[in-house]
């Protein structure tokens, strides 16, 4: 399992993204970060949204694709964190591996 992690610069985006991600079951709950402040080493600095949830890690592929087939990459990151220890019953109810 991971903490799936994506970045966007619209709200629309993210709406359309978390959409997607439930549609497919590829997780039970989504939060959605909203106007969060990102600081660049330039000293730039912009306000991005942030998308979380926890799903299978073999799922990683087939949602960056599904997002990248919407979104122009550029303006969407993501990103995975692998889960040692989690509840179990994350697990149900999502999507059947192939």
């Amino acid at each position: 399992m991971i903490q799936l992690q994506v970045i966007g610069r619209t709200e629309n985006q993210m709406s359309q993204i978390k959409d997607l991600i439930l549609k497919y079951k590829y997780a039970k709950s989504i939060e959605i970060d909203w106007n969060r402040t990102s600081y660049k080493a330039e000293g730039s600095e912009e306000i991005v949204h942030k998308l979380s949830c926890i799903t299978k890690a073999a799922f990683f592929t087939e949602i960056q694709k599904l997002i990248h087939d919407q979104f122009e990459e550029k303006s969407i990151e993501i990103y995975a964190i692998p889960l040692s220890y989690f509840d179990w019953s994350l697990n149900e109810n999502l999507k059947q591996e192939h």
